[in-house]
């Protein structure tokens, strides 16, 4: 996924390898936790102002130690990982549909 290593890739020149690897390993966990567990993931809230992603029913798992989140949806037992993102980034402007 290319929003992976984008974040790895920053982490890796912003605060070096160590902190790059513990964010891939980060990711790893939580997308593993997505898979045995999609469910037990909160459901993502966008907001009244953005009532329309409310429809594809997002949820959210976050990474730990991280400021960053997956948001996946499950759709006929299938699960789609959407985006990975920064928290301070704005996620309604990347979901619209």
């Amino acid at each position: 996924m290319q929003q992976l290593q984008d974040y790895a890739e920053n982490y890796k020149e912003r605060a070096g390898i160590q902190v790059a690897r513990r964010f891939l390993v980060a990711a790893k966990e939580a997308l593993q936790f997505i898979s045995e567990n999609p469910t037990a993931c909160p459901k993502y809230d966008p907001g009244e102002e953005n009532a329309d992603l409310l429809k594809h029913q997002f949820r959210k798992r976050s990474l730990q130690d991280f400021p960053h989140l997956i948001l996946f949806r499950i759709a006929n037992e299938t699960l789609f990982i959407e985006v990975i993102y920064a928290q301070k980034m704005d996620i309604e402007s990347r979901l619209r549909a």
